[in-house]
């Protein structure tokens, strides 16, 4: 019988996706790229060295007007990466990984390196917007439950399992395709209110949003394994409930609506 695994197993999940080295030969072992990377359809992007960025205005700016982007630093003196996705002005999720640390960080831990790295003159800060529903898809590899490859399915049956899933239940998640010796991760499929949102791979980018599409990542390619993680939230307050304030400002009570539709997180 398929089981999706309970959230304590979500550490081991991703420590999988998240080791420190890289190879941009059609796969990504950085922690980083548990965020998704910039999506052209949607994407305003601005890459500049810390010394330019009013860090302090931005993260203001950021959660004020509700934004959902991704903010990634990278410091060269310090050899750290950070990523941080913001849903509608608060972090859902952030990881950082350092040369010097033995493990990779997140949640709020993370985000103090990230803040240290961001206020760094030299440091690199990489800010693009996301469009609501892949950031809630890639949430769940944050906060979600984790469902992983039988050992006596093949990565193809496990990929159909995860998608029906997904489909039936109409969960924010992602399903990930990486090599089974370590090499790291191949791709990322978002799903958002029962489709595909994003096709991601590391060899060829952002792919068209079919099930073909998906299928023919696994048919090229050898040795690897599949896993999914879902997001079990069904409004905003939940999210919200996952999520953390970027400045500390906005850390107030709120009241619980009913429960929604997984369609009405964008309404």
């Amino acid at each position: 019988m398929f089981v999706w695994k309970e959230k304590k197993h979500q550490k081991d999940e991703l420590s999988k996706v998240m080791d420190i080295d890289s190879s941009w030969r059609g796969s990504n072992r950085r922690a980083i790229s548990l965020v998704p990377f910039p999506y052209t359809k949607y994407c305003e992007r601005q890459v500049a060295q810390a010394s330019k960025v009013r860090y302090q205005q931005l993260l203001i700016s950021m959660e004020g007007k509700q934004s959902t982007t991704c903010l990634k630093v990278v410091s060269p003196k310090k050899k750290s990466r950070g990523a941080l996705l913001v849903f509608r002005g608060k972090a859902i999720g952030c990881v950082y990984g350092k040369k010097d640390l033995s493990n990779q960080l997140l949640g709020q831990e993370a985000y103090k390196y990230f803040l240290d790295d961001l206020s760094t003159p030299d440091s690199i800060v990489d800010h693009y917007i996301l469009p609501e529903e892949l950031a809630l898809a890639a949430a769940a590899l944050f906060h979600g439950d984790v469902f992983r490859q039988p050992h006596n399915l093949t990565p193809r049956r496990t990929f159909e399992y995860a998608y029906a899933h997904f489909v039936e239940t109409e969960l924010p998640g992602c399903i990930v395709i990486r090599h089974d010796d370590g090499r790291g991760v191949l791709a990322f499929i978002y799903f958002f209110a029962g489709r595909v949102v994003g096709v991601f791979t590391f060899s060829d980018g952002w792919l068209s949003d079919s099930q073909l599409q998906c299928l023919s990542i696994l048919d090229r390619e050898s040795q690897i394994e599949v896993s999914a993680s879902k997001l079990l939230a069904f409004n905003v307050w939940e999210v919200n409930n996952l999520a953390f304030s970027l400045t500390g400002l906005s850390e107030v009570p709120v009241t619980q609506p009913k429960v929604l539709h997984p369609i009405d997180f964008l309404i």
